[in-house]
């Protein structure tokens, strides 16, 4: 649970960049990493692939969602989308039940499924977690049918509060994997864990912070809900609730940083 907040924490917005995958002590699987690249100003879309042998689709990473859905290949409607077909995967375990989920993407509704799911493409890089939970969907959101090069969603928030309360891929591998990572160039090395401050979410709290050295004595919530104005932790925004003018030096002060990133920095 802490290796999954803390990489929220810490992964910093970039056009590309890479997640560490480091191993926990119970499995003997290499070390490897999955890339994320930047869709427009939008959100980080990866590759993954579903089944054996492996089909491959790119997914946009959402922390602000908890289930994991790709279109089947019996929709009618998903034209320029890869398709996931089972009847094609030796791993494949048909559940049946029908499946829906209703958030800032729009409403998504198919039935549900499970199979392999790879991390990573290259084999050196790879992790796998079998028997994942898939939305195999049926009905996409036109927010997503319409951007291209994008085929469904991968959520990272918990099965709390995804529907049926299944797992996704990330969550299923807790114990498994473990991924983090640290900008050793512009993030201090004596690291410290925080609390979740609300079940389900990758939401927590900030007691104070500073802006342009001044302390701003702000109590202010960090979450992955769709709503506020400062991008923080991958698609966490920050509550308004705190002055304008800090909001904007701090914004400023973000888009410095992006800035710098664009230059050379690397943001492992």
């Amino acid at each position: 649970m802490r290796s999954v907040v803390i990489a929220a924490l810490l992964i910093q917005a970039a056009s590309a960049f890479f997640i560490p995958i480091k191993l926990a002590p119970v499995t003997n699987i290499t070390a490897g990493g999955a890339a994320l690249l930047q869709y427009g100003d939008t959100f980080f879309v990866t590759n993954i692939t579903v089944g054996t042998p492996p089909q491959l689709f790119s997914v946009i990473v959402d922390t602000g969602s908890a289930n994991f859905w790709i279109p089947d290949s019996t929709c009618t409607t998903c034209q320029g989308k890869r398709l996931f077909n089972s009847q094609n995967s030796s791993s494949y375990l048909r559940n049946g039940r029908t499946w829906m989920t209703s958030n800032h993407f729009g409403i998504a509704e198919g039935f549900l499924g499970a199979d392999t799911i790879r991390l990573a493409l290259d084999a050196q890089d790879m992790v796998i977690v079998p028997n994942t939970d898939i939305g195999q969907t049926v009905e996409m959101p036109a927010s997503v049918t319409s951007l291209q090069g994008v085929d469904g969603v991968l959520g990272l928030a918990f099965d709390s509060v995804s529907s049926d309360h299944v797992m996704n891929p990330v969550q299923r591998a807790i114990n498994q994997v473990a991924l983090s990572g640290y900008d050793l160039v512009h993030c201090h090395t004596n690291n410290a864990f925080v609390a979740l401050s609300a079940a389900g979410l990758y939401q927590f709290t900030i007691i104070n912070f500073y802006v342009n050295g001044q302390q701003a004595n702000r109590r202010i919530q960090v979450d992955t809900k769709p709503q506020g104005g400062l991008q923080l932790p991958i698609t966490a925004q920050v509550r308004p609730g705190y002055p304008k003018a800090d909001r904007d030096a701090t914004e400023s002060h973000s888009e410095e940083r992006r800035r710098q990133l664009h230059s050379g920095h690397d943001a492992d």
